[in-house]
C-alpha cells in the first residue's frame, strides 16, 4: 500500500446493513472497503475472509491500531467460556410495547436520571428492555448466561480475547439490583472501560475498547463547539455535544465517556431506509436498486410541493414525541401526484421528522452530516434551505472513520497535569491537546474533577477577532488521593504541574515513591508551570532523587488565562476560560532529558541559560506590569487594561520597559531588536482590553515584589550599576509603596500588613539610590488626578 504513509489505524464499523472497513495513516489519509453485514454468528469468520483478501500481508503488519464500533443497544449474552447463548437481539428487533410500557412504569425518567445520571426518555427500547425481552425468549438458558454485551465487544472478544464493554454502548444498564432483579439475568455487567483503553492486541496491533456506531460517528463529523452533527444513514441521529442540565422532552442526554463529551441527542426511525421504502412504491422513480439513479430522480425532481405527503416514521416514531405504534407512509393516491411534488414530499418528509430533534437541541452554529445519505446532493441542499449552516463531511464512512480517529488517540503520548486551574486547564491542556497529546487532570477540588469527568472536556475561548471557541478533551480526571494518581504516572511520557508553589513541598511527599518506580522503565521530565522564584530547586530537594531519568524542568508562563464572562458561563460551563492567543511557554532546556519528545508539543521553547531567561521575564514583563498596576490602583481604575491604556501610566510603562532592556542588553548581551520586542509585547498585552484582569489581582504580595532580586528593585539596581537611568521603574517603586487596598483584599494578603508597617522611602536606603525626582513624578501624576 505504497500511497499510504506510516503507521495505518484499522477502523472497523458494523452496520446493520454493511461493515465497513477503513485504514487511517498519519498523515489522515483514508482508504475504505464494505461487504455486506452477515448474521452476526458468522461476522467474525466473515470479516477476517475479507480482511485477508482486501490487505496485502505487509498491509496488515502496518497496522498498529484497531478500533471497533457497531450498532448499539442489541443483547448478546456469553456463558462462562465467552460462547454465544441463545440468538441475539438486535437495535432493529421491536419488543413489546407492553414490555417497554413495564420498563416505563418500573423505572421512569427520574429514576433514570438519579440513578444512571442519564437523561433517557420513556418510551424507547433501551438495553434493559432486550435483555428482558431475551431471558423471556430463552427461559431455558438463563442459568449459563454469564456476561451482556455489545456487536462490537463481540469482534474485540475475536481480536483481543477480552470480555469488556463501555458505558456509553451499555446505556441504561448498571449494577442496580432492583434493575437486574427485573432484566432476570442475574449480574451479567460486563467488565467496563473507557472507548480508548487499549484491552489487548491482535497481531501486531493494540485494540481498543471502542465505542457506539453513533460515538464514533460524532468524531467523524469534527463537531467544533456549537456545531450539531447529523449522521444520515438507514436511521438518523442528530446531537449536540452539551452540558446542559435542562434536557427538553424527549431528548436524550449522555456524560462524557472517556475522551467523549456529554452529548444531547434523539434519533429518528426515518432515514434512507425509508426514503428507499418511500420510492419504492413511486411508480415513475427508478428502481432502488441502482441507488445513484434515485438520487438523480430526486435532485432532478425536488422543488415543486403539493398536496401530496409522506410520512418517513414508518415503523413507530423515535425521538421527541415517541410512538412506537405509529404508522406512516404515503397518503393516499399519491401516485395521481407529478413526479416534481412526489420528490418534494418525499425529501420533506425525511425532514419533518428531523425537524423536533432540531428544535430539542435549541441553539446550534452549523449542522455537519455524514453518513450514506450525506451522498445525496438533494439531501444537504434542502436541509440546508430548511436550517442554514448545513454541510456535508463525512459519506458512509463516517462511523469508521471517528473509531479510526479513536484508536489513533489512543496510542498518543500521555501527559499528566496536577492542577486544573487557569493555567493547567487554558494554557497547558491547550497546547498539548492541540498537539495530539492525550491529557489527564489530577486536582484537590472534588468539583471540579466531577465536572470534567461529567463533560469529558472543558471550552475555552481565545481571545482573537473575532474570538474563537475550542473544547479541549481529556482521557480522565481524578483526585490527589486517588489510587488511579499510581496508575496514571506509571504511564506517563510527561507530568506538568500547576497548582501552585506553595503545594509544591506536599506534592512531592505524594509521588515521590511513583515516580522512582516510573523512571525505573523509562525517562521522564516534571514540567513546572509556577508562580515560584525557584520551583525546580524545591522539587529538588524535596523529591530527593538522583537519577539520569529524571529531569526537572522550571518553565515561564506567559499567556493570561482569565474568567469568562456570565454568559459563557450559561453557555459552556463554570470550568470555561478566556485565554489569551500566546502558545510560547519556555523552559529550561538545560534540564530537559526527553528534547524530542517535548518539542512535539507546539508552543514548547527549549532555552539555554534558563535562569537568565527567568530574569529577563521577570525584569521586563513583571517590571512592566507592577508599574502600570500600581499606578493604576492609586489613579482608581478597576482593571489592568484600563490603567495600561491611560496615557500617563502608558508612557511610563513604555519608558520602564526600555529602561530595564538597556540594563539587560548592557549586562547580559541580548540581542537589542528581540528585547526591545519583548517589552513592546508585554505592554500590548497589558492594553489588550480583551483580558479582564482585575488590578487587585496584579499587585498582590507586594513586599516580595518589592525584594532586591524581583521586578522593580532588580532592574534599578541593575541601572545603577551600569549607571543607566531608571525614572518610570523608581516611580513604579514608590507606587507600590503607596499601595492601599480595601479592606478585604488586605485580609487575603498577610504581605499588606507588613507594607503599611514599612511604607518609608528609608526602605531603599541602603541600596544607595536617590528617589528625589521620582517622587516628585509620582506627586505630579497623583496632583494632576485630584485637580
Amino acid at each position: 500500500m505504497p500511497e499510504m504513509s506510516g503507521q495505518l489505524c484499522l477502523g472497523l464499523d458494523i452496520g446493520s446493513s454493511a461493515v465497513k472497513v477503513l485504514l487511517l495513516d498519519d498523515g489522515g489519509w483514508w482508504r475504505l472497503s464494505t461487504f455486506p453485514t452477515p448474521p452476526l454468528e458468522n461476522l467474525i469468520q466473515e470479516m477476517n475472509e475479507h480482511l485477508s483478501h482486501w490487505l496485502e500481508p505487509e498491509g496488515l503488519d502496518r497496522v498498529y491500531t484497531i478500533g471497533v464500533c457497531g450498532q448499539g443497544q442489541s443483547a448478546i449474552i456469553l456463558d462462562d467460556e465467552n460462547n454465544l447463548l441463545g440468538d441475539i437481539i438486535t437495535w432493529q428487533d421491536q419488543p413489546l410495547p407492553s414490555l417497554i410500557e413495564e420498563f416505563d412504569g418500573r423505572f421512569p425518567l427520574q429514576w433514570r436520571i438519579e440513578n444512571l445520571g442519564m437523561h433517557l426518555p420513556e418510551g424507547r427500547a433501551w438495553l434493559p428492555v432486550k435483555l428482558r425481552q431475551w431471558a423471556l425468549r430463552h427461559p431455558e438458558l438463563i442459568g449459563k448466561a454469564n456476561v451482556a454485551i455489545q456487536v462490537k465487544d463481540l469482534v474485540n472478544l475475536s481480536l483481543a480475547g477480552i470480555v469488556c464493554s463501555d458505558r456509553r454502548s451499555n446505556r441504561g444498564l448498571i449494577s442496580n439490583p432492583e434493575l437486574l432483579e427485573w432484566i432476570g439475568l442475574g449480574n451479567i455487567l460486563p467488565p467496563m472501560k473507557k472507548p480508548t483503553d487499549i484491552i489487548g492486541q491482535s497481531r501486531n496491533a493494540k485494540v481498543i475498547c471502542g465505542a457506539c456506531d453513533m460515538s464514533a460517528g460524532l468524531e467523524g463529523l469534527f463537531m467544533g463547539v456549537g456545531i450539531a452533527g447529523n449522521l444520515a444513514n438507514t436511521s438518523e441521529h442528530l446531537a449536540i455535544f452539551s452540558n446542559t442540565d435542562n434536557v427538553p422532552k424527549g431528548m436524550t442526554w449522555l456524560p462524557a465517556c472517556g475522551t467523549l463529551p456529554a452529548v444531547l441527542y434523539s434519533s429518528t426511525s426515518s432515514g434512507g431506509g425509508a426514503m428507499l421504502e418511500g420510492l419504492n412504491q413511486i411508480e415513475a422513480a427508478p428502481s432502488i436498486a441502482d441507488i445513484k439513479a434515485c438520487v438523480a430522480w430526486l435532485l432532478e425532481n425536488q422543488g415543486n410541493k403539493g398536496e401530496v405527503r409522506f410520512d418517513s416514521d414508518m415503523r413507530g416514531k423515535r425521538g421527541p414525541g415517541a410512538e412506537p405504534r405509529h404508522v406512516g407512509g404515503w397518503s393516499a393516491q399519491h401516485n395521481d401526484a407529478a413526479e416534481e411534488q412526489l420528490a418534494t414530499a418525499l425529501v420533506d418528509g425525511l425532514n419533518d421528522a428531523l425537524q423536533p430533534i432540531v428544535d430539542g437541541i435549541g441553539k446550534y452554529n452549523g449542522i455537519h452530516v455524514g453518513g450514506g445519505l450525506a451522498d445525496a446532493l438533494v439531501i444537504i441542499q434542502s436541509r440546508q434551505d430548511r436550517w442554514s449552516n448545513v454541510s456535508r463531511r463525512q459519506g458512509k464512512e463516517v462511523s469508521a472513520y471517528g473509531i479510526a480517529r479513536l484508536a489513533q488517540k489512543a496510542t498518543a503520548p500521555l501527559a499528566i497535569i496536577f492542577g486544573a486551574g487557569k493555567v493547567g486547564r487554558g494554557f497547558l491542556a491547550d497546547i498539548l491537546f492541540n498537539s495530539g497529546w492525550r491529557v489527564k487532570f489530577v486536582d484537590t477540588s472534588e468539583y471540579v474533577i466531577d465536572e470534567l469527568n461529567k463533560m469529558g472536556g472543558h471550552i475555552i475561548t481565545r481571545l482573537s477577532t473575532p474570538q474563537i471557541h475550542q473544547r479541549i478533551r481529556h482521557q480522565g480526571a481524578t483526585l490527589l488521593d486517588s489510587e488511579q494518581v499510581n496508575q496514571w504516572i506509571n504511564e506517563a511520557d510527561l507530568i506538568f504541574t500547576a497548582m501552585g508553589g506553595n503545594n509544591l513541598e506536599a506534592w512531592c511527599s505524594r509521588v515521590k515513591s511513583l515516580v522512582e518506580k516510573r523512571i525505573q522503565s523509562r525517562p521522564l521530565d516534571i514540567i513546572l508551570c509556577e508562580n515560584h522564584h525557584a520551583p525546580a530547586q524545591l522539587v529538588k530537594q524535596a523529591l530527593d532523587i538522583e537519577s539520569p531519568n529524571l529531569g526537572i524542568i522550571q518553565s515561564q508562563i506567559l499567556r493570561s488565562c482569565i474568567e469568562p464572562t456570565k454568559q459563557q458561563l450559561s453557555d459552556f460551563g463554570m470550568l470555561t476560560l478566556r485565554v489569551q492567543e500566546h502558545s510560547e511557554l519556555p523552559m529550561d532546556g538545560d534540564a530537559a532529558i526527553q528534547t524530542e519528545l517535548l518539542q512535539s508539543i507546539e508552543g514548547i521553547s527549549l532555552k539555554s541559560n534558563f535562569k537568565l531567561e527567568l530574569k529577563r521575564k521577570v525584569f521586563t514583563y513583571n517590571a512592566i506590569n507592577a508599574v502600570v498596576s500600581y499606578l493604576g490602583h492609586l489613579k482608581g481604575f478597576e482593571f489592568l487594561s484600563q490603567a495600561a491604556n491611560d496615557p500617563e501610566i502608558a508612557a511610563l510603562g513604555k519608558q520602564a520597559g526600555l529602561e530595564a532592556s538597556a540594563a539587560l542588553i548592557k549586562a547580559h548581551g541580548f540581542d537589542e531588536e528581540e528585547q526591545l520586542h519583548w517589552a513592546k509585547r508585554a505592554l500590548e498585552k497589558y492594553q489588550d482590553e480583551r483580558i479582564v484582569d482585575p488590578i487587585y489581582r496584579q499587585c498582590r504580595d507586594p513586599m516580595r515584589k518589592l525584594s532586591e532580586n524581583d521586578r522593580l528593585l532588580g532592574p534599578i539596581l541593575l541601572c545603577k550599576k551600569y549607571d543607566l537611568e531608571c525614572e518610570a521603574l523608581k516611580v513604579g517603586a514608590l507606587a507600590v509603596l503607596r499601595y492601599d487596598p480595601d479592606v478585604d483584599e488586605s485580609l487575603k494578603d498577610p504581605s499588606i500588613s507588613e507594607l503599611r508597617g514599612n511604607r518609608s522611602i528609608d526602605l531603599f536606603a541602603k541600596y544607595d539610590v536617590s528617589f528625589t525626582s521620582a517622587e516628585k513624578t509620582l506627586d505630579g501624576l497623583l496632583q494632576s488626578l485630584s485637580e
